[in-house]
């Protein structure tokens, strides 16, 4: 699918245009000047978050009890804590009215609405935009989480992903950060499109899988470090003569080879 009409785009970090480009605009979307800087945010120089990541989640959707919509718990953990994680490392930083959490899936953003306010109360619901894509059409924020729920071995169809108008829409929201939480084997089999959102991802080092997602699976310790390719933070990995001491960790492994901790609140000796 491609639009030749949009040619100069003003809104997004040049690192999340990028994909857009590709996508739907035969590589032709261009930057307006000066987009690098004007949409620069501190969180950009922090490896575990950045300006575009894929979390690769390894949950699973369930079906909501009305029968007519889909949910993934393990992805709205995932959101908390990556909104948390943004409270905790940068506490000087206002983040009101600057997320937006978008879902295909009203049961997913039930879901979401409600970890959020358990972790923050009520009030974090007006300072937080949880909306669908449609409802997210014609409107920018600074960072952007999209959920998107469908996963399992036997998920075949996905439904509302699938549409390219939507995703074109989902993927253009956010001006500094984009953070796809998604099961990437479901969605690589099942649209082509999402293979290529994939692909893009790991090609540029940006994929994480996530294989346990859980309350506290992004912890103040998780970090990716390029040059650190045998240990990473208190990870129980004797084959790199790495040892954690009584704990289970959940980790990711990053595309090049890096294994980045996710759940471990100490560090160890290398």
């Amino acid at each position: 699918m491609t639009n030749p009409v949009y040619s100069i785009q003003y809104r997004m970090h040049p690192e999340i245009s990028r994909l857009p480009s590709t996508l739907f605009y035969e590589g032709q979307l261009k930057n307006g000047p000066d987009m690098t800087q004007k949409t620069f945010q501190p969180w950009h120089n922090d490896k575990s978050l950045g300006i575009f990541k894929f979390f690769d989640i390894r949950g699973q959707e369930e079906q909501a009890d009305s029968g007519h919509s889909q949910y993934n718990m393990a992805e709205v953990h995932c959101a908390v804590e990556l909104f948390a994680r943004l409270r905790r490392e940068y506490p000087d930083i206002i983040l009101d009215y600057r997320v937006g959490i978008i879902s295909m899936y009203r049961a997913q953003l039930s879901k979401l609405k409600a970890e959020f306010s358990s972790r923050w109360g009520r009030d974090i619901l007006s300072r937080v935009d949880f909306n669908t894509v449609d409802g997210f059409q014609g409107q920018e924020k600074d960072v952007i989480i999209l959920s998107c729920v469908r996963a399992g071995p036997n998920v075949s169809s996905i439904g509302f992903l699938a549409d390219s108008r939507r995703m074109n829409v989902a993927i253009t929201r956010s001006r500094s950060s984009l953070f796809i939480l998604g099961n990437a084997p479901t969605l690589k089999r099942s649209n082509d499109l999402w293979e290529k959102i994939i692909g893009d991802a790991s090609s540029r080092g940006l994929l994480i899988l996530v294989s346990k997602a859980k309350k506290g699976y992004i912890s103040t310790e998780m970090f990716i470090d390029r040059r650190i390719s045998h240990c990473i933070h208190k990870i129980d990995r004797p084959d790199r003569g790495c040892k954690a001491t009584g704990a289970t960790f959940a980790f990711g492994k990053h595309t090049d080879n890096t294994y980045v901790n996710t759940n471990a609140q100490q560090t160890f000796n290398t």
